[in-house]
């Protein structure tokens, strides 16, 4: 099942976004990823189309739904902690890695899949595959 918002031009936006983005918010991304939240500034008054930043580009995701203010850190500088609402959200999150990494539909799910379930045979050929095609892009 496909969430309603999974297609819309926030997602398309985001997608841009990532393309563009920094070192520094791709280190956050990570860390998000490995931990579920992140504390961080997310500028909620300023649109990433108008000032390409890191904290712009976390206000897309909180405004589009792919991420929930948690916790007000420092309003007055604009530090939150951030998180993942729920494992719908971070199906997608893993469904936008796949295209920040060029990668086809659900690798990175297959992927993991395959280290879950201990199928070693699976989990390294699609892991020579996802070598193979992320060096030729």
């Amino acid at each position: 099942m496909t969430s309603y918002w999974v297609n819309t031009s926030a997602n398309t936006m985001i997608k841009d976004g990532i393309k563009k983005s920094s070192r520094d918010f791709k280190e956050q991304y990570k860390e998000l990823i490995e931990d579920g939240y992140l504390d961080t500034e997310v500028n909620l008054q300023t649109s990433f189309y108008e000032v390409e930043s890191t904290p712009t580009l976390w206000d897309l995701f909180v405004n589009a739904g792919y991420l929930t203010v948690d916790q007000v850190i420092d309003l007055m500088d604009g530090y939150y902690r951030i998180r993942i609402p729920n494992e719908e959200v971070k199906k997608e999150f893993k469904n936008i890695i796949d295209y920040y990494l060029s990668l086809g539909d659900g690798q990175l799910n297959r992927l993991m899949r395959y280290l879950r379930y201990e199928q070693a045979d699976k989990f390294i050929k699609e892991y020579k595959d996802i070598l193979y095609d992320t060096k030729l892009s």
